[in-house]
């Protein structure tokens, strides 16, 4: 038998692979940013929380030197659980027809998690 190399095609494959706990997770929050540096090259990164399917959250920061593994702190997991437990069902997003199963977060979940988020950070200025 002969194992043919496949290219990604989606970008969570890469992080599926690396992160095999993430199969079947729900991508719960996503945030990208980029900067230029003074030599004009540009760099960026992007940080996605997933709720695994055993209800633990996970933070995956995706650079150009590579993806880290990280826990989101406890006051966003306990906005997106307080989210995730109101919704129930319509919490989930259109199911993945990829191998690793991982979908994102309804666009509703997505509306109340940010403007909890907005909440707090007005409360704390």
């Amino acid at each position: 038998m002969k194992l043919v190399q496949t290219e990604q095609t989606s970008p969570f494959d890469a992080l599926w692979r690396a992160f095999p706990q993430l199969k079947n997770a729900t991508c719960v929050g996503r945030l990208a940013t980029g900067w230029r540096n003074d030599d004009g090259s540009i760099h960026g990164s992007v940080r996605r929380t997933f709720r695994t399917l055993d209800g633990k959250y996970v933070r995956i920061t995706s650079t150009d030197e590579g993806n880290e593994r990280s826990v989101p702190p406890a006051e966003e997991v306990e906005i997106y659980e307080d989210v995730w437990k109101r919704l129930g069902h319509r919490a989930l997003g259109e199911p993945s027809d990829q191998p690793h199963g991982i979908m994102f977060a309804s666009d509703q979940f997505f509306e109340l998690t940010e403007d909890a988020f907005d909440l707090g950070l007005i409360r704390s200025a």
